[in-house]
């Protein structure tokens, strides 16, 4: 493993040119595995996606991840009505699975900055995407969420989430994250990833003083948990409970709901008067109605059509035919 580790000479000796110095001395000190110092880059490439020092992960990916999530997401949905595919459960399923798998590829990386900004983002009364400062996975996944739920454009983000029964995106990403660290911290002593995060420990220290959105990924994963009400510090090298980090995350943006919220707003009246029980951890879900609102708003799309086309068949006849009482017709539309 150590051998794996030693950086080619020819590969160390490369000198910056001089207008990529200023760019290199920003990332100074160089950090060292087992001896030869790791050349420093400006940008380097993963999942397709350019990362810059002088930008946020978060903010270089969720872009690029968003716009793949769209493709997918209109994939999905036409194979979903090609297969005449409507319970809610199902289709919900099949998007964790087919789209949202897509959307967060990698969150454990790049992602805690953004959870970071969402733990410390106040809950708003507006609609998914309208005057919201959400990141664009997240306005994918609560469009893609409305549309399947058949909700209106102007329903509210938290009301989206309570409807589908899902945590806010951010949850997820957390989640990921804290699965990420604890296979690190876990690993055999001398190994690479516990190299690496004993490199990522000890960053995360020395950046007290550089802004939240451009600190190590050890620092914002700290951060992202601490806005949540957990206890973490990278130094210690504790593991990390998934399910907590999770439950924090869901636990806080309800009692944002509950305390946040105006008063005689729907957001308010959605979850302190059609489902309070939406308010705690233990209610929190998605409601047995959606699964019968979405089966009648199908079929009441299927009978309109056969209406439209019976409408269309009687329209063109009626210039033959000038006794048809249309009118019936036209007060069931």
């Amino acid at each position: 493993m150590k051998g794996a580790l030693n950086v080619p000479s020819s590969h160390r000796d490369q000198s910056p040119t001089p207008e990529r110095r200023g760019t290199l001395n920003s990332l100074q000190p160089l950090s060292r595995l087992c001896g030869p110092a790791l050349n420093a880059v400006p940008d380097f490439k993963y999942l397709g996606i350019t990362f810059h020092c002088c930008k946020p992960l978060g903010e270089s990916a969720a872009a690029a991840r968003a716009a793949v999530a769209r493709f997918a997401a209109a994939s999905f949905e036409a194979r979903c009505e090609e297969l005449g595919l409507e319970a809610a459960k199902l289709l919900l399923t099949l998007y964790d699975v087919l789209v949202d798998s897509t959307l967060s590829y990698a969150g454990a990386v790049w992602a805690p900055g953004l959870a970071m900004a969402a733990a410390a983002r106040p809950v708003v009364s507006g609609g998914a995407g309208r005057s919201t400062p959400l990141s664009e996975p997240e306005l994918q996944h609560l469009r893609f969420l409305r549309r399947l739920l058949a909700l209106p454009r102007s329903t509210p983000a938290a009301t989206i989430l309570a409807e589908a029964g899902q945590p806010p995106l951010h949850a997820r990403w957390l989640r990921q994250a804290a699965r990420l660290w604890n296979s690190l911290v876990t690993a055999p002593e001398g190994s690479m990833p516990r190299l690496v995060v004993q490199a990522a420990a000890a960053v995360a220290v020395d950046c007290a003083d550089v802004l939240p959105q451009r600190q190590p990924w050890a620092a914002q994963l700290a951060h992202s948990l601490r806005a949540v009400g957990l206890t973490f510090e990278p130094l210690h090298m504790d593991k990390i409970s998934p399910d907590s980090a999770q439950q924090a995350t869901l636990r806080l943006h309800l009692a944002r709901v509950t305390q946040e919220t105006p008063a005689h707003t729907r957001l308010r009246h959605y979850f302190c008067d059609v489902r309070p029980e939406c308010c705690s951890l233990d209610g929190y879900g998605r409601p047995p109605y959606v699964t019968e609102v979405l089966r009648h708003f199908h079929k009441s799309a299927a009978a309109r059509c056969k209406l439209y086309v019976e409408l269309f068949t009687v329209v063109v006849n009626a210039s033959q035919d000038s006794s048809e009482p249309l009118n019936r017709y036209f007060t069931l539309l």
